[in-house]
């Protein structure tokens, strides 16, 4: 953990405590709103997996 300031680190260990990490991607930069777009929905779909909702449009199952 590379960490400069306290409040910094107590961020990483929160994030880390939801099931999240860092990553570090190069992107062009005309796609950034659309690679940022797509985490946020990454981490959606994480948070109410980790809630135990299950939404089938949004995990991609058909709904029968």
């Amino acid at each position: 953990m590379n960490t400069k300031f306290k409040h910094q680190e107590r961020h990483f260990i929160k994030q880390k405590e939801k099931g999240l990490v860092r990553v570090t991607v190069w992107c062009p930069v005309q796609s950034t709103k659309e690679l940022k777009a797509f985490c946020k929905e990454l981490r959606e779909k994480h948070f109410i997996e980790q809630r135990g909702e299950v939404n089938p449009q949004q995990n991609g199952y058909d709904q029968e």
